[in-house]
């Protein structure tokens, strides 16, 4: 009677598998498409344009200058109090990437939504040499805006 049991057991997964793996038998232009983006572009949401300011500072607090910040189809630098203004740059409703550089500083690439960003966005950059608690760390949980 034991070795019954593992023998119907296998019985009973294949039917499972079977009746799983069966073929439809409605022809593919029958069978309901779900309604997905076509293309990459749909995935990103219309293109808009939009306009950006904020301030880049150090991990100190500290102001940071000539920091080149690039927000779509437009780049910026920083002035001497680490405030920059993008005009009217080309982002879509559902993705905005902006990065942010300056030699001695890890480079930052924030992709957002432009509904999550408003006005007065404060991105804190950090020196090359500071270190990080995890290895694959950009510091971008240090991204905020208001």
């Amino acid at each position: 009677m034991a070795s019954i049991k593992p023998f119907a057991k296998a019985i009973v997964l294949c039917c499972i598998i079977t009746v799983a793996c069966k073929e439809s038998t409605n022809p593919p232009d029958k069978i309901k498409q779900l309604n997905s983006p076509a293309i990459l572009s749909e995935y990103l949401g219309k293109p808009i344009s939009k306009s950006f300011n904020g301030t880049i500072i150090d991990s100190e607090n500290n102001p940071l200058k000539n920091v080149s910040v690039t927000i779509g189809n437009k780049t910026a630098e920083t002035a001497i109090n680490g405030t920059f203004v993008l005009t009217n740059a080309a982002v879509n409703v559902d993705f905005v990437s902006i990065k942010v550089e300056k030699e001695g500083y890890k480079k930052n690439t924030l992709n957002l939504t432009s509904f999550e960003i408003e006005n007065n966005i404060v991105i804190i950059l950090h020196k090359s040499t500071d270190p990080c608690l995890f290895w694959f760390c950009k510091h971008n949980h240090l991204f905020q805006y208001e």
